[in-house]
C-alpha cells in the first residue's frame, strides 16, 4: 500500500493487528501520521518485512508497537521524523536482516544491544545525527562468529575519533560508506585488505596520510572510490595499472595535479568522474575518449587550459562542470544527452553554436566567459531548458522571439551589450521566477504585461540600461516579487502608491522559496541503489547594496530589496511605505523626490540599508527612525533636510557625511547646535557644574566632621577606647586562627595527593 494516501487512517495499526498471518507490509509515502504504543496483545508475529519509510511520525523512536516484532528481517523505517534514543528493544530482533534508520534524529549512541543482531547484513544510519566515538560503535555493532554484516553506511553524522587499528565485525564488508563524519587519524591497514569492497566512501572527514598503489592492489573488486575532500595525499605511480575497474571516482580537493592521474587512463568504465579543485592544468587527449561514456564529469574549479574537443557532441555525459578553469576557444556543440552544463569562468570567446545539438537541456551556464555575437535563434529549440545564464560576456543585438513553448524559471544575462526593448518572449515563460537584464542598452518604457504574464516572478533586475516612461502602477499585480531593482535608468513620473501593496516585500519572514529553490542546483549520483555524491551548486548574484556591490548565493533567498535609485523620479515618497515590513535595502538617491520623509518609515525594522540621499526632500528627520535597529547604512545627504538630527540606538553610529548637504539639520554628530538651544545648553550646564562641586563639598566636610567626633569620644571617653582596642585585639586573633587552621588542613591534602 505504498504511496496510497492513508492520511485519514486513525487506527490502522489495530487493524493490521488483526492480520495474524501477515507477511510483508509496505506503507512507505502513505501520509501516515500517528503511530501507537506497543499494542495491548501483539498478533502479527510472522510479519518479516515491514516499510514505513517517509511518512512524518515526528514523535520519538521509542515507546513504539514494531520493536515487539521480532520475527522481522527487514526494517526500514528512514525519514520517519522519530527522534531520542533507539530502545534497547532493538536487540531482541534477532532475525534482523536489513535495518534502515536513514534521516531520523538518533542524537546519541546506537545501543549496546546492537550486538544481538547476529543476522544483520545492512545497517543504513545516514543523516541520523548519530553521535560519539568510531571505536565504541563498532564495539557496538554484533561481532558473532560468522560476520555476516555487509554494507555499513553512517554518512552525514557527527562521529568523531580514530578508525580503530582491528576491522572487528567489519572484516566482510562489501559497502563502507563514512562520508560526512568527523573522523580523524590514517586509514587503518584492515581497510585496504577488504577483498570484498565494492565501495569505499571517506570523503569529507579529516582523516590523513598518504595513499599508495600499495594499498589499493587488494581491492579487486572495488567499483566506488571516494577520498574528496579529506587531508589526504594521492601518490601513485604514472605507470600503475589497477586492479579494478571503477564506475566511479569521487577526489575533489585532493591535490592531484598539475597532471592529469595517468593510472586513471584504464578505467573506460566510468559513469562519475569528479576531480574538482585538484590543482590539474591540462587534460590529456585520452581523456575525452576514456571517458567518454561517462554520465557524470566535474573538473571545476583547477586551471585546465586548452580548447573543448569538437567531439564533445559525442560523449553521453548528463552532468558536465567545466566552470572556473582556463579553457579557451569556442563553444563546441553540447553532447546530445547532456542536462546541465556549466563551462562559466573560462575564456571561451566566438559565437555560441548555431545548433546546441542538446534537446534535454535544462541548465546551462555559460557565464563570464568572452562569447560575442548574438544569441541563435537555435537557443528557441532548448524547449526542455529551465535556467539560462550567459551573464558577463559580450553579447549584442536583441533576445530572439522564440514561437516555441518553453518553460524557463531562470535567466540571467546581466552585463553584456544587449538592446531592443523589453524582450517579448519574457512573456511565454509564465513559471520565471528569476530575470536579470542590468548592465545592457535595452530601452523603452516598461511594459504593463511584465507582471501579469510572470506572475512568480521573483527577483527582477534591469540597473544600469535605458528604460524610460513611468514605473506602471500594475506592479502591485505581483505576489512574489522581493526584489526590485530598476536603478540607473531614465524612469520618470511619481512612486506608484501601489508599491506599498508588494505582497512578498509585506511578509515578515523575508524569504522566498521560489527563489531558494531556483538558486541551488541539486545535482546527485546514484549507483547500486545509493546516493554517492550530493551537492549543490549556487550561483552567484551580483547585488547593490549598502553602498557596494556585493556577491550574494545563499542569502538571495532571504534579500528583500527596493531599488529605484539613479532615475528622474519626481513627487513624495508614498506614505504608505512603512507597510513594506520585509524591506532590508531601501534606495530611492539620486531622484528628485520632494515632500517629507513618511513618518511610518520607522516601522521598516528590519531595514539594513537605506539611501534616500541626492533628492529634494525637506522637513524633519522622523524620530521614529530610530526604532531602525539593524539599520548599518543611512545616507540622506543632499537634500533639504532641517531639524534636529534625531539620537538614539543606530543613530549614534552614523558620522556627519550621512547628512552633509542639508544646511538645516542640527545636532550631534554635526559640529554647530540646534539654534535656540545654546543658552539654555550652557546655563544648564553650568547649573550642573554648580551642583556637582556642591555634591563633592558637602561630601567631604561630612567625612571630616564625622572623624572628628570619633576622635573625640575615644579621648575623652577612656572607657570607650579600651573597649575598642579589646575588640580590635579580639577579631585580629580570630581571623589569625581561621586562617592558621585552614593553611593546615590544605597542606595536608597536598600532602596525600
Amino acid at each position: 500500500m505504498s504511496y496510497v494516501n492513508l492520511s485519514t487512517a486513525v487506527d490502522w495499526i489495530h487493524e493490521i493487528n488483526m492480520l495474524p498471518n501477515l507477511e510483508e507490509l509496505y506503507l512507505s509515502e502513505s501520509e501516515l501520521r500517528n503511530t501507537v504504543l506497543p499494542l495491548r496483545q501483539f498478533n502479527l508475529t510472522k510479519l518479516k518485512v515491514l516499510d514505513i519509510s517517509r511518512n512524518n511520525f515526528n514523535t520519538t523512536f521509542a515507546p513504539n508497537w514494531f520493536w515487539n516484532a521480532s520475527s522481522l528481517t527487514y526494517l526500514d523505517i528512514k525519514i520517519c521524523y522519530f527522534y531520542g534514543a533507539i530502545p534497547d528493544e532493538v536487540g531482541k530482533m534477532t532475525s534482523l536482516q536489513q535495518l534502515s534508520f536513514q534521516n531520523n534524529l538518533i542524537s546519541t549512541m546506537i545501543p549496546s544491544s546492537f550486538k544481538n543482531l547476529c543476522n544483520l547484513k545492512v545497517l543504513d544510519l545516514a543523516n541520523s545525527n548519530t553521535t560519539g566515538d568510531i571505536t565504541e560503535l563498532m564495539e557496538r555493532l554484533p561481532n558473532c562468529g560468522w560476520k555476516k554484516l555487509q554494507m555499513l553506511d553512517l554518512t552525514f553524522n557527527n562521529i568523531g575519533g580514530e578508525l580503530p587499528n582491528r576491522p572487528g565485525p567489519l572484516s566482510n564488508l562489501t559497502y563502507l560508506v563514512l562520508t560526512r563524519n568527523k573522523l580523524t587519524g590514517k586509514i587503518p591497514a584492515w581497510i585496504w585488505a577488504l577483498k570484498k569492497l565494492l565501495i569505499l566512501e571517506l570523503s569529507a572527514n579529516n582523516i590523513n596520510g598518504i595513499v599508495k598503489e600499495d594499498h589499493l592492489n587488494n581491492l579487486t573488486n572495488l567499483k566506488f572510490l571516494g577520498l574528496g575532500y579529506t587531508l589526504l595525499q594521492m601518490k601513485i605511480r604514472r605507470d600503475w595499472t589497477p586492479p579494478f575497474k571503477l564506475l566511479g571516482i569521487l577526489l575533489p580537493s585532493l591535490q592531484l595535479g598539475p597532471a592529469f592521474p595517468s593510472w586513471l587512463k584504464s578505467q573506460t568504465s566510468i559513469e562519475f568522474l569528479h576531480i574538482s579543485n585538484a590543482s590539474i592544468t591540462a587534460i590529456p587527449d585520452w581523456f575525452w575518449v576514456v571517458f567518454s561514456r561517462a554520465e557524470f564529469l566535474n573538473l571545476a574549479d583547477n586551471q585546465i587550459s586548452g580548447a573543448l574537443p569538437a567531439t564533445m557532441e559525442f560523449m553521453a555525459a548528463y552532468f558536465m562542470i567545466l566552470s572556473n578553469n582556463r579553457l579557451n576557444g569556442t563553444v563546441p556543440k553540447f553532447p546530445r544527452n547532456i542536462t546541465y552544463i556549466d563551462i562559466s569562468g573560462n575564456s571561451l570567446s566566438g559565437t555560441l553554436p548555431s545548433d546546441f545539438g542538446a534537446p534535454r537541456l535544462d541548465t546551462l551556464i555559460l557565464y563570464n566567459n568572452s562569447i560575442s555575437g548574438t544569441i541563435p535563434s537555435s537557443f528557441c529549440s532548448l524547449t526542455n531548458l529551465l535556467a539560462l545564464d550567459l551573464s558577463e560576456n559580450m553579447l549584442t543585438g536583441e533576445v530572439p522571439n522564440c514561437q516555441e513553448d518553453m518553460n524557463l524559471v531562470k535567466v540571467n544575462l546581466n552585463t553584456n551589450n544587449l538592446s531592443g526593448e523589453f524582450p517579448s518572449v519574457f512573456g511565454s515563460f509564465p513559471n520565471i521566477v528569476f530575470v536579470d537584464l542590468s548592465y545592457n542598452q535595452f530601452h523603452g518604457n516598461l511594459p504593463v504585461w511584465i507582471w501579469e504574464k510572470m506572475p512568480f516572478l521573483a527577483f527582477f533586475s534591469l540597473r544600469s540600461n535605458m528604460f524610460h516612461g513611468p514605473i506602471p502602477s500594475e506592479i502591485a499585480i505581483s505576489k512574489e516579487l522581493q526584489y526590485l531593482d530598476l536603478a540607473c535608468n531614465n524612469l520618470s513620473g511619481s512612486l506608484p502608491n501601489s508599491l506599498s501593496n508588494l505582497s512578498a516585500m509585506i511578509r515578515t519572514s523575508g524569504y522566498s522559496e521560489l527563489l531558494e529553490d531556483n538558486n541551488l542546483h541539486r545535482l546527485s549520483y546514484h549507483l547500486f541503489n545509493s546516493l554517492y555524491d550530493h551537492f549543490g551548486t549556487r550561483e552567484q548574484v551580483s547585488v547593490s547594496t549598502k553602498g557596494q556591490q556585493l556577491e550574494f548565493s545563499d542569502q538571495l533567498s532571504y534579500t528583500v530589496l527596493l531599488d529605484l535609485s539613479c532615475n528622474s523620479l519626481t513627487g513624495v515618497i508614498p506614505q504608505d511605505i512603512g507597510a513594506l515590513v520585509g524591506l532590508k535595502a531601501f534606495n530611492l538617491s539620486w531622484n528628485r523626490l520632494s515632500g517629507q520623509i513618511p513618518v511610518n518609515i520607522g516601522q521598516l525594522k528590519k531595514l539594513e540599508s537605506l539611501d534616500l540621499s541626492h533628492n529634494k526632500l525637506s522637513g524633519e528627520i522622523p524620530p521614529s527612525m530610530t526604532a531602525l535597529t539593524f539599520l548599518s547604512s543611512l545616507n540622506l545627504s543632499y537634500n533639504d533636510l532641517s531639524g534636529k538630527i534625531p539620537t538614539g540606538n543606530q543613530f549614534e553610529t552614523f558620522n556627519a557625511s550621512v547628512y552633509i548637504g542639508n544646511v538645516g539639520l542640527c545636532g550631534p554628530p554635526l559640529t554647530g547646535s540646534c539654534p535656540g538651544n545654546s543658552s539654555s545648553q550652557d546655563t544648564h550646564g553650568n547649573h550642573r557644574g554648580l551642583e556637582d562641586i556642591s555634591l563633592y563639598l558637602a561630601m567631604n566636610i561630612g567625612f571630616v566632621l564625622n572623624l572628628w567626633v570619633v576622635f573625640c569620644v575615644m579621648l575623652f571617653k577612656k572607657r570607650w577606647r579600651i573597649a575598642y582596642f579589646m575588640f580590635v585585639d579580639d577579631l585580629y586573633d580570630k581571623i589569625y586562627v581561621t586562617v592558621a587552621v585552614r593553611c593546615a588542613i590544605f597542606k595536608r591534602k597536598l600532602g596525600q595527593t
